[in-house]
């Protein structure tokens, strides 16, 4: 079976640093993505709950609510909610926690746009064969 590219997806980009997630939610955007970006656990639960998503990511490390946090809540809300990681910790042991969770993938920083899109395909793809 051939990977066919992935459509346009509803995005969830929770990350406490304003840089990367406007860059990142302005890309994904021109991509032809619909993107919404949250500052925190606690606003990307507020926005997953008004609408789902098709994509979640999120970064590990968060003041107030790690990303582990966040994506056990978030599983509490939709257990088969998609989730991709983006971390600046390499082999960090909340990556690891994370994937075990059902996380269908880890970016790590700093990585360039096409590797995140990359990283989006796999996981959009993996996750469409195994529903």
């Amino acid at each position: 079976m051939e990977e066919q590219p992935v459509g346009p997806l509803r995005i969830l980009l929770v990350d406490d640093e304003p840089a990367m997630g406007n860059s990142l939610g302005r890309l994904l955007g021109e991509h032809g993505h619909e993107v919404a970006v949250a500052r925190d656990g606690a606003g990307g639960l507020r926005l997953y709950r008004q609408q789902p998503f098709d994509l979640v990511i999120t970064d590990v490390i968060m003041p107030g609510m790690s990303g582990v946090s966040f994506v056990e809540r978030l599983q509490g809300i939709d257990p088969k909610a998609r989730v991709l990681v983006i971390t600046g910790q390499p082999g960090s042991p909340q990556a690891e926690q994370l994937l075990r969770m059902g996380a269908c993938g880890v970016v790590i920083k700093p990585f360039t746009f096409d590797e995140l899109l990359a990283a989006i395909e796999r996981g959009t793809y993996a996750r469409a064969l195994t529903v």
